[in-house]
């Protein structure tokens, strides 16, 4: 079954639209508007600067609805990095209702280092709720905050994959019959390329809500010139949103198969002869849980593991 949905302690994939309310007025640059959101982009490189709070005003807020209750347990700040802007106390609060919101402290933290942009972690508190408030006390020279990236670990839903690729000369290739060593596994289910050559790069496509196994393919990326430009080509056409996991068989070294998966998070450019990796991704922004692997000659099989969170 698909639905073994399951529980695991994960940081929360950051989303933008959590952010319902925040203090002050975003600054506007080069036709940038620096809102709370932008603490929540995934992007260290953007930042929130509310404008229009008096120097040491101590009272600088966003305030967060996940949707649904999370359990949370840990949280990260990225400063920006000058001690004008950095935090250095916040308190984190959470309301069970939303209208109105009944805030109640969580943790307060005071130690937050200035001076750089790095990530900072908090954690020893645990609090259950869906609408939250990240609320800034302080700044190291009483200016608004200029805040890179919060995050937030807890308790989320969602379903775990484990992929396996197998190259032609890694011990055990020929153990048993051709294409039976590499395959996926959801949740404890396993899914396979049944018919064809199998050799290559086989793509699996995920519901990422329920980790049902949708569609699959593959592409014989040491024997067929056209592989790679096919395999780009029904990547291209998998939904936003959709889990892709990736394996090779046997071999896949012919050029342009892994190119084809660089928009997709790849930072292998190119597989050695009879090399195996294996790659689980998301359709759209890269995801936090990534990963990607590959093994020399002889040295596999590869093997990766991701949860995919759903957030319900």
């Amino acid at each position: 079954m698909y639905d073994r949905i399951h529980i695991s302690d994960v940081w929360l994939e950051p989303d933008p639209s959590w952010v319902v309310d925040s203090a002050g007025t975003p600054w506007v640059f080069n036709g940038q508007t620096y809102d709370a959101a932008k603490a929540l982009d995934g992007d260290t490189g953007t930042f929130w600067n509310p404008q229009g709070t008096d120097r040491n005003y101590n009272n600088w807020y966003i305030v967060l609805d996940l949707t649904a209750p999370h359990t949370i347990t840990r949280v990260a700040v990225n400063n920006y990095g000058d001690t004008d802007h950095d935090i250095a106390a916040f308190t984190l609060q959470k309301s069970q209702g939303g209208s109105p919101y009944n805030w109640e402290d969580v943790v307060t933290v005071t130690n937050v280092q200035g001076g750089t942009d790095q990530r900072q972690e908090f954690g020893e508190f645990q609090g259950t709720a869906r609408y939250w408030r990240f609320l800034i006390t302080e700044t190291y020279w009483g200016w608004q905050p200029w805040l890179r990236e919060l995050d937030f670990y807890g308790v989320t839903m969602g379903f775990s994959v484990r992929a396996q690729s197998y190259a032609y000369d890694d011990p055990g290739f020929l153990d048993g019959p051709y294409g039976e060593t590499t395959y996926i596994v959801v949740d404890g289910q396993k899914s396979k390329i049944d018919e064809g050559l199998k050799r290559g790069h086989q793509v699996f496509v995920l519901n990422e809500q329920t980790g049902q196994v949708v569609n699959k393919a593959d592409f014989d990326t040491y024997g067929d010139a056209e592989a790679a430009t096919k395999m780009e080509a029904f990547l291209g056409n998998v939904a936003q949103g959709r889990i892709i996991v990736v394996v090779v068989h046997d071999s896949g070294e012919q050029a342009g198969g892994q190119s084809s998966l660089a928009p997709y998070g790849s930072t292998v450019t190119r597989l050695g002869h009879r090399e195996s990796y294996a790659m689980i991704t998301k359709k759209g922004p890269k995801p936090s849980w990534f990963v990607e692997k590959r093994s020399a000659l002889r040295a596999g099989p590869t093997i990766v593991e991701a949860f995919i969170p759903t957030g319900r």
